[in-house]
């Protein structure tokens, strides 16, 4: 475990910084009981601001049966907390001057999007997933390991049902895509480009893309699922179909990892990419009964739920909570932040449970509240 004192930082005045303590020694108890209650093996949590980490730790097992803990460096499957991270990636190359958000994704991958019906589709549209193309039928080819040339063929011959930019339907093929744009613009592989323009600079020492590079890792966490008697059980193998689009959903990495991903978008690290320039991707685009209905709000605070670039939106008053979520089989994870309190959160569990994913929103909830 690691955690730094709490004390002043860029935003955060002195009542803040009491109220914080209090809320964090509140939801801490939650998490450990958490564990102790059976609804998870381990986790990994961290709250920080821009300048501070307020907490830091791991807690439970990699694996029950066996002591090994989860720590701050263990890596986890993110699932579909990589959109953001991908999005992030993006608009690095768009600082770069190498594409736009305005751009079509056939100026940089030819084969996509070709006819004449995609002729006013943007990079923009495939990050907030109004592309107007259905998701139905692509999922059930990730999950059947189906190769990528078959569903690049797929893709290629269905229509969209609407016209892109008005209306928001969740689509891990056509953000998946985003990967071949980001990897024509770098002019290197994937990973090549994830780590040159964000692990690296951004000194994300764990992070990594692809089922392989997870299994080589000795510090990592294991899935775990309910068996029938609904106990949590190792499951018997990692979820790996969804790694066929990285972007979407291939992206494995560390607690620590993350804690300096937020604390880019608080505006630690202005060098690398500025809060401006960071801050169309969580702006709200268009507004999705979608993530209303995928995530539990039962104080009823919220009035407004919104796709960002990569990221999602609920309005709570005037108030902003910005995150993603990512569900694999055996993973559920958290990461977000407040833009307007300089405070974020991130949630890293190795168990198939939404209740412990909805911690990270309620610990937002519970700040604002107090």
């Amino acid at each position: 475990m690691t955690s730094s004192p709490l004390s002043n930082s860029l935003k955060v005045s002195p009542d803040q910084i009491k109220k914080l303590h209090t809320t964090i020694q509140t939801f801490e108890k939650k998490l450990l009981n958490s564990v102790e209650q059976g609804e998870t093996a381990g986790m990994a949590v961290g709250i920080m601001s821009r300048d501070q980490v307020y907490y830091s730790k791991g807690i439970g097992v990699k694996r029950l049966g066996f002591s090994d803990p989860i720590t701050e460096s263990s890596l986890f499957q993110l699932a579909s907390v990589s959109k953001p991270i991908s999005a992030t990636v993006l608009a690095l190359l768009q600082k770069a001057g190498l594409c736009s958000f305005k751009d079509h994704p056939g100026q940089y991958e030819p084969y996509l999007f070709k006819r004449e019906i995609h002729k006013d589709l943007t990079l923009k549209n495939m990050l907030n997933h109004t592309s107007g193309l259905s998701y139905e039928g692509f999922e059930e080819m990730i999950e059947s390991y189906i190769p990528m040339k078959d569903i690049r063929e797929k893709l290629a011959k269905t229509l969209p049902l609407r016209k892109p930019g008005s209306y928001a339907e969740y689509n891990n093929v056509v953000y998946g895509f985003i990967g071949d744009i980001i990897r024509t613009l770098s002019k290197g592989s994937l990973q090549y480009s994830f780590e040159n323009y964000l692990f690296r600079p951004l000194k994300m020492d764990r992070a990594c893309l692809g089922f392989p590079a997870l299994l080589e890792a000795a510090d990592r966490a294991y899935p775990h699922m309910e068996n029938v008697m609904g106990s949590l059980t190792p499951a018997d193998h990692y979820s790996h179909s969804y790694y066929i689009f990285p972007a979407s959903a291939g992206v494995n990495t560390s607690l620590d990892d993350l804690i300096r991903f937020i604390q880019l978008y608080l505006g630690k690290y202005p060098h690398l990419i500025s809060p401006d320039e960071l801050k169309p991707l969580y702006t709200p685009t268009i507004q999705s009964q979608e993530v209303f209905d995928c995530h539990e709000d039962p104080r009823g605070f919220v009035n407004e739920v919104w796709y960002g670039l990569g990221w999602l939106i609920l309005n709570i008053g005037k108030e902003r909570v910005v995150f993603h979520t990512g569900w694999l089989n055996g993973f559920r994870n958290f990461i977000g932040f407040l833009p307007d309190h300089d405070i974020g959160i991130v949630i890293l569990t190795n168990t198939d449970k939404k209740s412990v994913q909805n911690l990270g929103l309620e610990f937002l909830y519970q700040y604002l509240e107090e």
